[in-house]
Order: structure tokens, then sequence, then C-alpha cells
């Protein structure tokens, strides 16, 4: 079975889909997609600016600052070393940001975010343009709303890593494969081709090769079991393909090459070293995958739908190889991080609702459906959500976790928007879009209550910028600041300053004797403190709360002896 490239999407509405039939016209199509992709930026945005960077952000914004500040946008610079873990097209983006909207030379966290707020907002465009293209226009919108709502979404527009900026190449390249393949004409074929390998040069310039190459292996493997592998083969254009590819990304893996003296990236991950395969399969990506698609877990079973002989097509067989092909070689990758498959989030909610219209849009004879959907589905999700703000109501609002008074207005404000959506339903019609967009209302409304909350981010994401303020205050420009027994990362940028990190207790007064420092600003562990030699004064300055051994404090340290011999 092929795909039939003289189908046309926008007329394919079941009776029963009212909303369906109403897409088929321009200006409610137009007016629909224009409605999520605003909502998109809302969900992407909000609390943006209230948010601290946690430590991975971090890696991100301050490597673009000190490459302003070195004037070199080659080879990347963390805390004054190389950093030679990611490519720089995110640091590039994010100093661009800060220079149109700020100063690069002090990148606020917002600006940081901006690339992956509007890769956001691109994925949710891209998995509408991807379920239009296979299915209807009906599949697109509600792909492209469960995206927007889901929690891989709004929890990777809201940090400055590139792995949504990642995730857009990635899923562009794929949509543009299937727009190749449905084409009807060369010209556009060729198009959807090129516009594929273009995608996927950005990828690897955003993150590397993996996905990209994963996904590839999927377009192959698709067009063997699609009965047209030599026809898919040739329209990938695979030599030309790859020295386009080659020309848009090898030049910049030459040139940090050539400014290390031709031995900087031995060893590091931007040589290779996180390509070797681990051979402890456990299905990992499997089973963690769908918790990128939060709170729509409930509709992912329908995505099998699209298997049984009624469903079956070459559409739903190239998303299902996109996504368990990556996942697959995914878990033989020597990491374990659940959202390397961010990239096959619009395929995932493709998917899914591809296989929700399916089954809601059956006969009278699926009427046991229709009525679970209505009166199991819909409660159920309702009340999730309002059971999470109503906890966070009575949570303890001294400690910062959330405002007790916005959660409980935002928890009855979803309880009056249900009610009118059950109130005001008509007939026996089912409209899934409809529904789900109730939901989505909902969802909309609790995100504004915890957006920029301790609660859903932890609270040392906002104790971490205090401690390095104090730090930064507490240090004069000749006195250092250390870090021992903590990770360093999150508290770089904050500081302004260069951490350096101590191993062990001994390189405090190794420290001190080579630099002739009488004294010290240390971020280190409270329980350290007993650790440390007894010929330094210990002064804390400031703590996280918490446990009081496990605490992360900001430490003066002096040498008295040593204080009185320096000139």
């Amino acid at each position: 079975m092929t795909l039939d490239p003289n189908r046309d999407p926008a007329v394919v509405a079941a009776p029963r889909d009212t909303v369906g039939r109403y897409l088929t016209r321009p200006w409610c199509w137009r007016g629909a997609v224009a409605a999520l992709l605003l909502l998109a930026g809302y969900v992407a945005g909000i609390g943006t600016r209230a948010i601290p960077l946690d430590g991975h952000e971090v890696f991100v914004v301050q490597t673009a600052q000190e490459m302003n500040t070195r004037g070199d946008f080659i080879v990347p610079y963390f805390n004054g070393e190389p950093r030679l873990t990611k490519p720089p097209l995110s640091y590039w983006l994010t100093w661009l940001v800060a220079s149109i909207a700020g100063d690069p030379n002090h990148i606020a966290p917002w600006q940081g975010r901006v690339p992956s707020i509007a890769a956001g907002i691109g994925l949710v465009a891209t998995a509408l343009w991807l379920g239009a293209l296979l299915f209807d226009r009906a599949t697109g919108l509600l792909a492209g709303l469960l995206l927007t709502l889901s929690a891989g979404f709004f929890s990777y527009t809201h940090d400055a890593r590139p792995a949504l900026l990642y995730a857009f190449w990635c899923a562009l390249g794929y949509t543009a494969f299937a727009a190749a393949w449905k084409a009807a004409d060369h010209s556009r074929q060729l198009l959807g081709c090129y516009a594929m390998w273009v995608a996927y040069a950005l990828a690897i310039l955003t993150k590397g090769p993996q996905l990209p190459a994963m996904l590839l292996a999927g377009n192959i493997v698709f067009c063997a079991l699609a009965g047209g592998f030599r026809r898919g083969l040739s329209m990938l254009h695979p030599v030309t393909g790859l020295l386009l590819t080659a020309c848009l990304t090898l030049p910049w893996w030459f040139a940090v090459h050539a400014s290390l003296d031709g031995t900087g990236l031995s060893g590091s991950q931007l040589s290779g070293s996180l390509l070797a395969p681990s051979m402890a399969l456990d299905f990992y990506y499997f089973y963690r995958t769908p918790q990128l698609l939060l709170p729509w877990l409930l509709l992912i079973p329908f995505g099998f739908v699209l298997f049984s002989k009624r469903e079956r097509s070459d559409a739903s067989l190239l998303l299902w190889l996109w996504v368990s092909v990556a996942a697959l070689i995914l878990d033989f990758g020597p990491q374990q991080r659940w959202f390397y498959m961010l990239p096959l989030l619009p395929a995932l909610c493709v998917l899914t609702a591809a296989g929700t219209l399916a089954v809601l849009r059956r006969d009278a004879s699926w009427i046991w459906i229709h009525a679970a959907w209505r009166w199991v589905f819909l409660p159920l999700h309702a009340l999730l959500a309002l059971g999470a703000l109503l906890w966070i109501a009575v949570s303890n609002e001294g400690a910062g976790y959330g405002n007790t008074v916005g959660a409980a207005a935002a928890a009855g404000a979803l309880t009056v928007v249900f009610c009118a959506a059950l109130i005001l339903r008509r007939g026996r019609t089912i409209t899934p879009l409809g529904d789900l967009a109730a939901l989505g209302v909902m969802y909309g409304i609790a995100l504004a209550a915890v957006s920029d909350t301790r609660w859903l981010w932890s609270q040392d994401r906002f104790e971490r910028p205090r401690l390095a303020r104090i730090a930064r205050e507490a240090a004069d420009p000749d006195t250092p600041i250390l870090s021992w027994g903590i990770n360093p990362n999150g508290y770089v940028y904050y500081a302004g300053r260069k951490i350096t990190v101590l191993a062990s207790p001994d390189d405090f007064n190794r420290f001190l004797a080579e630099k002739r420092y009488g004294e010290l600003i240390v971020l280190m562990l409270k329980r350290d403190l007993k650790l440390l030699p007894e010929n330094l004064e210990q002064e804390v300055l400031a703590g996280m709360p918490g446990d009081a051994d496990e605490a992360t404090v900001v430490a003066r340290l002096r040498d008295e002896a040593l204080m009185r011999v320096i000139p």
C-alpha cells in the first residue's frame, strides 16, 4: 500500500466529527492554526522571566557570554575552559538574541530561553503540518494541541538547553521527508528532500548527528517495507544530500580542531566519545518516552488502533518506524535521558491524535467507546488537573511552594470551565477536538498557576542565585571563589566570576600557599566543614534551607598566619 499523492486531506472528515467538517473551510483552518500557535507561544513563554537558570542552562548562557567576551565564536568556553561537549548553534543563537534585545556580556535568563521558545512554537507548527499531510486537518490540529499542552513541551520551552532546538530541526527534517514522499511532482519532491538535509545539518550543528542518522535509518526501512525502496532511496538523493550536510557542518569542526592545535578534540564528546554502543538493552526509551506526552497518557493506546486492518496505512507505518527505530537504537547507547526522544514528540502526537480520531469516528456500534470518552476519560483528566492545583493550594506557602490564593482561584476557575463545558454540550455528537480544547483550557490555567513556582522547579533552583551573589559580594577582586564537593556550574553565571574546583581538603592549604591568599570564599556542603584543615578559621555566610548537613553553604575561610605575612 502506498500513499495517494492526489488525496486532498482538507476534505477528509467523518460525519460524526463536526469540528473536522468546519476545518475544510479555509478561514476556519487558518483561524484554528493561528489560535493554536498563539496558545503555544503563551505556554512556552509564561514564567520564563521569573525562573532562575539551572545548572545545565548555565552552560549555554555562560558559554555565549564568554564567547562574546573573548571575541572567539569558534571554540566554546565555560568557566575559562574549553567546553567541547556540544556544537555551537545554540550558543550563537543565544548571543544573537542578547545582541538584539540586551547586552551580550550580561545575557538574561529569558534571552537564553528565546531559542527554545521559538523552537517549541516551530515544533507545534511541524506537528500541525505532519498531521494534516499524512492524515487530515483535524488530526494535525489535535496533534498540535496535544504537543502544546504536554510535559515535554512545557518543560523544555522553559529551558535554555539545546534539546528543543535539536528536536525542532530533527522534526522539520522528517516532516520534509514525508512531504517529499507525498509530493505529486518532481520539483516539490526535490524541495522536500533537500529541506530535510538542511534541517538535519542544522540539527548536527545544534547537538550532533545521532538522531538525524536514526531518522534516516527509519526512512530507509520504510522505503523497503512500503514496496518502494528504489524510489525512496533515489528520492533521498543520498550522495548530494550528504555532500550538502558536510559543507554546512564540517567547516566548524575543522576550525575548532585547528584552533586547539589539532589535539583539543581528542576524547571529547565532539569527537564522538558518546557514540560507543552499550549492550545493556532494557527498553528504557520505550517505557519512558510516553512521559513526554503527560498528561495525555490515556490517549496513547489509541495510537495502536492504526495497526488494525481498517486503519492501517503507509502514514502510520512511517510514524511508528521513526519512533521505534530511534527508541531501539538509543537503547543501545551509553546514556539514558528521556528527553533524547523529544525530536519524536510531534510524530508521537500525530500517532496519538490519528488513533483517537479513528476510534471516536466509529459508527454507533462503538457507542460504548463514546460513553467511556464522555463519562470516564474527560472527567478523569479534569479531576487530575483540579487535584494537582488543589494540592498546591494546601501546600506550605511559607516554604515557597506555590501561591495558595492564586492556586485556589485557579482551581475554582477550572471547575467553572469544566462545568460550563458539560452544560453547553449539545446532543450526542462526539466532538473530540472540542472536548480536548476544553481540557486544554483547563491545563493552560493550571500551567499559568504553577509556571514560576518553586513547587514545579525545585527550591534549590531559586536558592543557587542567592548564594552565588552572596559569594560574589563577599569576595574582593583578589579573593578567589572556590567550590569543593559540589557541582559549581549552577553558580558560575550568577557569581559572574570563575569558580575554581578543589578535589580534597588538603587543596585548601596548597591553594593558600601557592596563590598567597589569606582568605577564601568557598561553596561547599555544610557537613564537610568539619573536614577542613584546623588552621583555617571558618565563617558561614549563608546556606540553603533544608537539611542542616546536606545544605550547600557559602563559607569564608581565613588563615590568620598567612594573612600576617602577606604584604
